[in-house]
């Protein structure tokens, strides 16, 4: 999962460089913890059709592939979400919006070639469900460090990966069966 942190690491990379309002490209780095704002209740649902509406502009052609969140504790906030978008006709360049709550950033970056590229469909079940079904299966502390959700596993399943203090869980994003837990 941790190889897959690239997108939100560049952006809060760039981020903390000053490099809000304009769009840079970013090499792709190991991923940065950043402290989390208190953005209120903000699920990635909440988030997401911000993002889409940022992404359009880069290319109309853009899909999902992953979202990433950071610093989950009780109550399920994030201090940002991290969208990440390919489109078909940017070989090497991907796009990730930044959404703090009221607000998006764009980051231009470069595509990892071993993610799998689009999101297949959408998702029933959201990241505060996943956290709380992660809580009914062990999760006591109820902090997570950082929550995903992608297809990177070898089934191309649609799922959340949360990695809290306890260890991993894996949630199926269709249909919230737990499919891993420490």
């Amino acid at each position: 999962m941790r190889h897959f942190a690239w997108g939100l690491g560049a952006a809060l990379l760039l981020a903390g460089c000053g490099a809000f309002g304009n769009v840079h490209i970013a090499p792709v780095t190991a991923m940065s913890q950043v402290a989390a704002k208190a953005v209120g209740f903000a699920s990635a649902r909440d988030g997401l059709f911000a993002a889409q509406s940022a992404a359009r502009p880069w290319d109309g052609a853009a899909s999902l592939a992953r979202i990433e969140g950071t610093d989950i504790e009780a109550g399920y906030m994030a201090g940002d979400w991290a969208y990440t978008f390919y489109a078909p006709a940017k070989r090497e360049e991907a796009l990730v919006v930044v959404w703090d709550g009221s607000r998006t950033k764009t980051y231009k970056i470069r595509k990892d070639p071993a993610a799998r590229p689009i999101l297949s469909g959408s998702f029933n079940i959201d990241s505060k469900q996943a956290v709380a079904i992660a809580e009914k299966n062990g999760l006591k502390s109820r902090r997570v460090h950082d929550l995903s959700l992608g297809e990177a596993n070898p089934q191309f399943r649609l799922q959340w990966t949360l990695n809290a203090p306890e260890g991993e869980y894996v949630v199926d994003a269709l249909t919230g069966q737990l499919l891993q837990k420490p």
